[in-house]
């Protein structure tokens, strides 16, 4: 990549990205370069750009001396397509080297979805299957790299690879269930994508339309939740009934894909209370759903509920919150150090916090300097207040809840939370706490609930205290 610069810097040429070395003229241009030096960027790059020319066989050749100085794996992947490009001849060098790429960058997720549209190509919907779903099982990861899109095409390509699947199979008593299995999954699939389009703020009824015509295309019946959502009309009650009979029927994937689209397509000032709370609903309900099938996504629901209730609590005490130079995170868990039993609690608190619902989370085994001076700090919810009120002695005061911890050599680090929970024994055990811990994390910390049918219900239970609301819903 060095002498790529080097050249453009002789040749006053100036480009923005690595890629943009594609849209220059090639004519002598890869032979000047390579005349500077032969690093494995550079020609991983030039083999990129001859691979966009259609000169593949140079482009491979090139990739391969890349792959004898060192073996990184954006290399891999070009030469996968390469090879695909290729034609059927070349298949098995373009599946070793796609699984190379994976195998050197499991974060490369465009490999992935690469390699997985290779192998729907080819009809291998198993490995197929196996490729889309390592973007879903890490969706967290994809969309921290901003590939929300590939996360976007896995979920319709997985959705595809199931309903081919269920159309080719032959119809027999032994396998009606896995097929309806298989159906049911894959409309979860499509309904998920078609959600992804709404997280990136796009318009989803054209996404509809294409993965309606990408069925028609491949010959297959259109899902009736599909159909559903074709004929959605922007108006208040028509939104409040397909909501409200989407809920009776335990659709809740289906209901919340409609609220997403109610959520662009209806005006602000259309959103009555009774359409507020429903929404709310059937988001909580998506929630639960998707924590039941070990859904990834959950925070897809989860993050921005959580954001908004603490928005709209912080935004009335902003000059408060804003005189504090201190480190903002979403959730402090307070427990002892020297009390094994709390401190497995907060090591399961601060996965589920993260892992699932993607609050930032610190977990605070040291001592707490929080009674010294009641001006350092205040407290953001009811909820939190009391379980503070226990520490510290402090009157609810809305707003941050800041906390001084003193740390090593004196070092103190001062941290605003939105909420904070205490593992301490005075606060499982005081009876006077209306709000008690023990009440709203008593499942979520036992081991034998957690695993068992009741977890979702755990998880949902202390998420709605987080925020506010009640679990089971009222």
């Amino acid at each position: 990549m060095i002498n790529i610069k080097k050249y453009l810097d002789k040749h006053k040429i100036t480009f923005l990205a690595e890629n943009d070395i594609c849209n220059l003229p090639l004519e002598k241009l890869v032979d000047e370069i390579l005349k500077i030096g032969e690093d494995a960027k550079t020609l991983s790059t030039l083999a990129e750009a001859l691979r966009a020319n259609g000169e593949l066989d140079r482009a491979i050749h090139l990739l391969e001396k890349s792959s004898r100085l060192i073996q990184i794996s954006k290399t891999y992947h070009i030469l996968g397509k390469c090879y695909d490009e290729k034609g059927y001849n070349s298949f098995e060098k373009a599946k070793e080297s796609y699984e190379k790429s994976i195998q050197l960058s499991e974060t490369n997720f465009t490999a992935i979805c690469d390699y997985g549209k290779f192998l729907m190509r080819h009809n291998l919907e198993e490995e197929c299957l196996t490729q889309f779903r390592k973007l879903t099982e890490h969706s967290q990861l994809v969309v921290q790299h901003d590939f929300l899109s590939k996360l976007r095409e896995a979920y319709q390509k997985l959705a595809l690879c199931l309903m081919r699947k269920v159309k080719r199979a032959k119809v027999s008593p032994g396998q009606a269930a896995r097929e309806q299995r298989d159906t049911g999954e894959a409309e979860f699939y499509l309904l998920q994508s078609v959600n992804m389009t709404c997280e990136m703020k796009t318009k989803p009824m054209k996404a509809l339309m294409y993965i309606i015509r990408q069925l028609e295309n491949e010959n297959i019946a259109i899902p009736e939740c599909l159909i559903e959502l074709q004929h959605f009309q922007n108006s208040v009650s028509y939104t409040l009934t397909k909501l409200k009979q989407y809920l009776t029927s335990r659709q809740y994937e289906l209901a919340y894909t409609t609220a997403c689209i109610a959520e662009q397509r209806l005006y602000p000032s259309e959103f009555t209370n009774e359409l507020k709370t429903l929404i709310l609903e059937v988001k909580l309900h998506a929630a639960a759903n998707r924590v039941q099938q070990n859904e990834t996504t959950v925070h897809f629901i989860t993050r921005p509920l959580f954001d908004s209730r603490c928005r709209q609590l912080i935004s009335r005490t902003a000059e408060n919150s804003q005189q504090y130079a201190a480190q903002d995170i979403d959730v402090l868990i307070l427990c002892d150090n020297e009390n094994e039993e709390s401190c497995q609690k907060a090591k399961t608190l601060k996965e589920i916090c993260i892992e699932i619902l993607v609050l930032e989370t610190y977990v605070n085994t040291e001592r707490c300097n929080m009674a010294d001076d009641s001006a350092n700090f205040t407290i953001l919810e009811m909820k939190s207040a009391k379980l503070v009120l226990l520490l510290n002695n402090v009157g609810d005061r809305p707003g941050y809840f800041q906390v001084i911890l003193e740390g090593y050599r004196e070092k103190r680090h001062k941290m605003n939370t939105r909420m904070l929970i205490g593992l301490l024994g005075e606060i499982w055990n005081n009876e006077v706490m209306p709000e008690s811990p023990a009440k709203h994390l008593g499942n979520l910390l036992n081991p034998e609930v957690c695993m068992g049918l009741d977890r979702e219900n755990a998880i949902m239970e202390f998420f709605c205290f987080t925020i506010g609301e009640n679990w089971p819903l009222l």
